[in-house]
Order: C-alpha cells, then sequence, then structure tokens
C-alpha cells in the first residue's frame, strides 16, 4: 500500500506517459526519414526478383512474412510481396545486383539469391542510409535500415553521444522533475505554501510537458542535420526539406499524445486531488493548450499529415513513373499503375482542402461564439445582468446560450430581490442571509459596538408637519446621517421612530468596530450641520450613545415571517446612554469600555472628557461615561 501510494504521490504514471509519448512518435518517423532517403527503386527490383526465385522454397516452407529492422528497437514483420509485376522486373533487376557504383547508388553484396546465403548491402544518397537485404532459413529475407549519419556523426563530435536519444529523455525527464518539486512539497508535507503557484503549475502542466516534447524533437533535428553534414560535409535542401517535415510530424504527433494520454493523466492524479481540497469550483488561472490549438493539432495529426503521407509514400515508390512516359504506348502500358496513383492524388487534394475549410469552420462556429460567451461572462461577473446572446441554432453552442440567458434572467432577478431586501433592512445582512444554506432561529453570540442615534425634541417639531412633511424630514435626515454609519462599516439594524440603532463588529468585517463607532458619531455631528445648512426644515440637535459588549445576533419570528435583530442588555445600556446626553448637554456619549479600546493618538482632534458615573436603570452599579469636544473641523 505505501508503495502503490509512492507511486501516485511521485507521478510516475506522468514520467511513463511522457517518455511512450516521444517513443510512440518517434518509431515511425524513423521509418519514414530512412525510406525517403533510400533509393526505393532498386529496393524494389531486388524484392520482385528474390520473391521470384524463392517462390518454391517460401511455399513449402509457408512463410508469408519479411522482417523489417528500422533499429535496434524497432522491428517488423511484414507480408512477402507478389503479384504479376515480378516477371517483368525479375530480368531487370537481375542486372542492378552486380557490385556498381553510379547515379549515387552503390550496391555490393552476394548475388547468389538461390541460395539461402545471400546478403546485399544498398547504398544511397551518398551513404546517409544503407539498406541490408539478407536472407533467412525458410527462404523469406529480412531488410535493415543503416542510419550512417548518426553514427558517423557521433564518431567525428564525440560530444554529441550526450545528446543521444535515450539521455535527452532522461535529462528532460529530470527537469520535468524539478518542475513538479512545488507539487512533491505539497503531496509529502500535506500543505501548499502558495496555493495559487501550484494552481498555475497545474494548469500550465500540458504546455510545460508538451515544450518538452518540442524540445526533444528540436534536438533530434539538430542532431539530424549535424549527422547529414558529417556525411556530405553539405545539407542538401532536400534533406533539410525532409528532416524539417519529420520535425514537424514529431510535434503533432507528440502533442496528440500529450493531450490524449498525459492531459488524462494530470486530470486525474493531479489536478482532481489538489483541486478538491482547494476550490474546486473556482475559475482556475494558468496558461493552457485552448481550443483553436487543440482542434488545429487533431486535425494536423489524423487528417492532413496521414493524407500527405498516404500521397507521398506511392509517389516516391514510383518516382520515374510520370517522368518515363514519352508516348500513349507509356501511358497504356502502365494505366494499372498510373490511374490508382492520380485517383490518390487527386483526393489527397480534396481532403486537405476541405481539413484547412473545417478548420477555419470551426473558429468560425467554435471558438468565436464561445469566446463571445466567455466575455459575456466576465460582464456578469462584473455585475452586467443584461449582456445576453442571441440563440440561432438549437446546438450545443444554441442550448448553452439559451441556459446561459436563463441564468441571466435568473441572477437579474435575485439581484432585484437583493436590492429591495436591502432597502428594508442593511445591505450586509441582506447579503449575509442570502449566503446562509437555511433559517437559523437559534442566532450566535458576537463581540459588537452598538450605536444610537435620535433627534432631540423631535414630539413637538412632529407636531407641526403635515404627515407627508413628516416623512420626507425623516427620509432627508436618515439620508444624512445614514452615510457616516456606512462609510466606517457600521450596520444600520433598524429605524425606530426617529432614532438609528447601528452595529459595528468584525462579523460584518469591522475588527477596529469601537474606533469605526466613533469615527462614525464624529461625522454624524458634521453630516447633522450639513442637514441643518439645507434650511429646508427648522434645524434639529441629535444625541449618540456608544457601547460595546456582547450581543445576540439572528433571525427573531416565525418560518413565515422574521426580522434579522440585534438583543441583549448592551443593546439596551447603548440605548440609554444616548438617552443621557441630554441630561449631560452633550451630542456624544460613550461607555468606559468604548474608551479604553480607543487607541492612543488615534482621535488627535477631539477632547474625551468623563461626565461622571451614573446609575443605568435595572444596574446594580454606577457606568462611567465619556463626551467628546472641541472637534476641529465640526465646531
Amino acid at each position: 500500500m505505501k508503495i502503490l501510494q509512492a507511486y501516485k504521490k511521485l507521478y510516475i504514471g506522468l514520467y511513463l506517459c511522457f517518455i511512450l509519448s516521444i517513443a510512440a512518435a518517434d518509431m515511425p518517423l524513423q521509418l519514414f526519414e530512412s525510406y525517403s532517403l533510400i533509393d526505393s527503386k532498386s529496393i524494389k527490383s531486388i524484392i520482385d526478383q528474390i520473391a521470384l526465385k524463392q517462390k518454391e522454397k517460401i511455399d513449402k516452407s509457408g512463410a508469408r512474412t519479411f522482417g523489417m529492422i528500422i533499429n535496434e528497437r524497432v522491428r517488423y514483420e511484414l507480408p512477402i510481396p507478389s503479384g504479376g509485376e515480378i516477371q517483368k522486373t525479375a530480368a531487370t533487376a537481375e542486372t542492378q545486383l552486380k557490385p556498381v557504383e553510379s547515379g549515387g547508388v552503390r550496391i555490393t553484396g552476394n548475388p547468389l539469391i538461390d541460395s539461402n546465403n545471400y546478403a546485399f548491402k544498398l547504398s544511397t544518397s551518398r551513404g546517409l542510409v544503407d539498406v541490408l537485404i539478407s536472407g533467412r532459413e525458410n527462404g523469406s529475407f529480412s531488410i535493415s535500415f543503416v542510419r550512417n549519419f548518426e553514427k558517423v556523426a557521433v564518431e567525428k563530435n564525440p560530444f554529441l553521444l550526450f545528446f543521444g536519444r535515450r539521455f535527452v529523455t532522461l535529462l528532460l525527464c529530470v527537469i520535468l522533475a524539478l518542475h513538479l518539486l512545488p507539487l512533491y512539497k505539497y503531496n509529502f508535507s500535506g500543505r501548499a505554501a502558495d496555493e495559487k503557484y501550484i494552481e498555475k503549475k497545474i494548469i500550465g502542466l500540458p504546455l510545460f510537458i508538451l515544450g518538452l516534447v518540442w524540445t526533444d524533437g528540436l534536438i533530434k533535428f539538430a542532431l539530424n542535420l549535424t549527422g547529414c553534414y558529417s556525411v556530405l560535409g553539405e545539407i542538401p535542401a532536400t534533406v533539410f526539406t525532409l528532416f524539417l517535415v519529420s520535425l514537424i510530424m514529431f510535434a503533432a504527433l507528440t502533442s496528440l499524445l500529450t493531450m490524449g494520454f498525459t492531459q488524462e493523466y494530470i486530470n486525474k492524479y493531479i489536478a482532481a486531488p489538489f483541486f478538491e481540497k482547494n476550490g474546486p469550483y473556482d475559475i482556475r488561472n494558468g496558461s493552457s493548450i485552448n481550443l483553436s490549438a487543440r482542434f488545429f493539432i487533431i486535425i494536423f495529426s489524423i487528417g492532413i499529415a496521414p493524407t500527405a503521407i498516404g500521397l507521398y509514400l506511392p509517389l516516391s515508390f514510383n518516382t520515374g513513373l510520370l517522368s518515363g512516359m514519352s508516348s500513349v504506348y507509356d501511358v497504356l502500358n502502365n494505366f494499372d499503375m498510373l490511374v490508382p496513383t492520380l485517383i490518390t492524388a487527386f483526393f489527397a487534394m480534396y481532403f486537405f482542402t476541405m481539413q484547412i475549410a473545417s478548420m477555419f469552420s470551426f473558429r468560425k462556429n467554435i471558438i468565436i461564439p464561445v469566446n463571445k460567451l466567455i466575455e459575456r461572462m466576465k460582464l456578469v461577473a462584473r455585475g452586467d445582468f443584461k449582456c445576453k446572446s442571441s440563440v440561432l441554432y438549437v446546438d450545443e453552442i444554441g442550448q448553452l446560450k439559451g441556459h446561459f440567458n436563463s441564468m441571466l434572467d435568473g441572477l437579474a432577478e435575485r439581484e432585484k430581490i437583493k436590492d429591495t431586501f436591502g432597502r428594508f433592512i442593511s445591505i450586509e445582512i441582506a447579503e449575509k442571509l442570502l449566503k446562509e444554506k437555511k433559517v437559523d432561529l437559534m442566532g450566535e453570540e458576537i463581540e459588537a459596538t452598538i450605536l444610537f442615534s435620535d433627534i432631540r425634541d423631535f414630539t413637538p417639531l412632529s407636531e407641526k408637519l403635515s404627515a407627508p412633511e413628516l416623512i420626507d424630514f425623516l427620509n432627508l435626515y436618515f439620508s444624512h446621517i445614514v452615510k457616516p454609519i456606512h462609510s466606517h462599516g457600521g450596520v444600520v439594524n433598524k429605524f425606530i421612530g426617529d432614532a438609528v440603532m447601528a452595529v459595528f463588529a468584525p462579523a460584518f468585517g469591522n475588527l477596529k468596530h469601537e474606533e469605526a463607532a466613533v469615527a462614525a458619531a464624529i461625522d454624524i455631528k458634521n453630516a447633522l450641520v450639513e442637514f441643518n445648512a439645507l434650511g429646508k426644515y427648522p434645524p434639529v440637535k441629535s444625541g449618540v450613545g456608544i457601547h460595546r459588549g456582547k450581543l445576540v445576533a439572528g433571525n427573531v419570528g416565525t418560518e413565515e415571517r422574521m426580522e434579522y435583530t440585534f438583543i441583549g442588555d448592551n443593546v439596551n445600556i447603548a440605548s440609554r446612554i444616548e438617552s443621557e446626553t441630554k441630561n449631560f448637554q452633550t451630542d456624544i456619549l460613550m461607555s468606559e469600555d468604548v474608551v479604553n479600546k480607543l487607541e492612543n493618538g488615534k482621535f488627535k482632534d477631539i477632547e474625551i472628557f468623563k461626565v461622571g458615573p451614573v446609575m443605568m436603570k435595572g444596574k446594580s452599579v454606577p457606568l462611567s461615561l465619556y463626551g467628546i469636544k472641541k472637534i476641529k473641523g465640526y465646531f
């Protein structure tokens, strides 16, 4: 069990996927390179003659395959070629088996193919690749490709040993391991030093691995060119083009494998375990392979590339077919080869064009609508609920847009309810209630500072105003008084006639709630001056009482009708402190508990003075109260 856990924590499977992606792409491309550098016509003639000469032995032994060896790691068993063309080519092939050296082709070896001991070496492209053809005991034969340019490059430049395939793959695995170090620390310690940093590592892991496999391809490309130059003293344009095409094919195939197997491993064994514990529903940040790149890689890897190779191979194998036709007789004589080749070329170009067109179609019909929808989602995240998307079809994109529009309607309705809700209670309380999963009638005990403020001698004033004027007066008055409370993080709990009750508490994000309440009281005094300056109604005075302590916050009422409020003895004390402002002829009074929590030097522009102990109703011990005077900038 411990071994299995270590296996998962070390992501051994990721390294296996990485190595297999490189190997799976490298093997067929080695065959492609070797085949492209040999004289396929000469090999075809030799194979035809061998098949003809060994026909009886092959039939008698029952052998139906021949061996093809690409290198020491890649070996294939393929069907033995046969057909009506063998009789035609055998005569010409017999002359080609003699040791010759002309036209860049050199054939050496034993031409006595009637025995089982024959062996031929065909050197082409001036020695870049040799082809060995040798007999087997059962009459069949074996073909081996010898990539001389790789061996010669190492012989002339020994330091290239450190850039061999195995060494490069090992080095890239070490780089990958270093990249994964933060994840290893998290796996074995159980805690993340920087979750956002690890998140970006995980999200960008497929792209990082893609960069590593492409680096492997570039090193391979450079080694191929170095080997070619070591053998020929130059790099012909045809050879450079061949290796460049091979590099592009390698990048495409490894990208396809990375997006498939490697991405699946990352999602299942790396991303899922981490994000399940660290915000599984959050928007992710980091660099990744987008849809356009994914679709291009898929189309190129399984569409364009196979089509191009499918066209290249038959044309390369019959390279002299078209150039050697000088008359109608030649065309008719090779009709069985010419027509399939031309038809293959036509369909290859046709499907190639269709695949290119499909890429533009995918971008227009999938990528662009999805990107526009993402932009609209960003607008929604910023509070814009009017950015609906038009629905023109009933496909998956159309359904996505339709459900997005439905979601917008729901969010707009929720925002409307929230806004309406916030008109009757504080928006902070509204948000708190909307976030709760269920209605809790039990309540919770919190530490808070309570502020009460009301208008002095309000009753005589209210008797002089009509009902509409009274409501307008109170609304205008509260619009001035509430702003200072909100600006200092206070929560207006309720309006009681001409009085307002506000709460400052850590539960609503106000850690220094005592200082915030005092600052709000000072600003209320200034706001009252501004209100009186309007001259619309007779000037008024107000009193403010502040006290701190524990109180109970919760929903009071029934399941059908309830109110979120704050109750407790400290709420009553704050209200009674406000009432004492009339007796002491001061605008602001606060308890000693509040004063003791104020930071020294916090309020330099005011003077706090003690007004004496006061016996509160229902209390056995007098309560020390403090007032404020000399407020600079206010009066």
